[in-house]
């Protein structure tokens, strides 16, 4: 990412400061794409570009409310259960 495309960028969210990194930057950069960039004089370096998904809630559980199959994809699990001799865990 240039420093222009970045300047005139509506979809970017200040994070915080590094003093190693400089001004960390969430941006927009294309429908369902975004990266995480770093600002520092006047030179963008993009630390993580990811891409996301439309998720469609509660179609496929049978209605389960948001924050519930939110829970579920955010990595929320449970180590109840597990078997430390094979590493398997019985309940997620």
């Amino acid at each position: 990412m240039q420093y222009q495309s970045f300047k005139c960028n509506s979809q970017k969210e200040y994070l915080g400061f590094c003093e190693q990194k400089g001004f960390i930057y969430s941006v927009q950069t294309d429908v369902n794409q975004f990266a995480v960039v770093a600002l520092f004089n006047g030179r963008i370096t993009t630390l993580i570009s990811y891409a996301t998904q439309q998720a469609v809630y509660g179609a496929s559980r049978g209605g389960d409310n948001v924050e519930e199959v939110a829970g579920a994809y955010c990595g929320e699990t449970s180590l109840e259960g597990s078997n430390a001799d094979d590493g398997q865990s019985s309940q997620l």
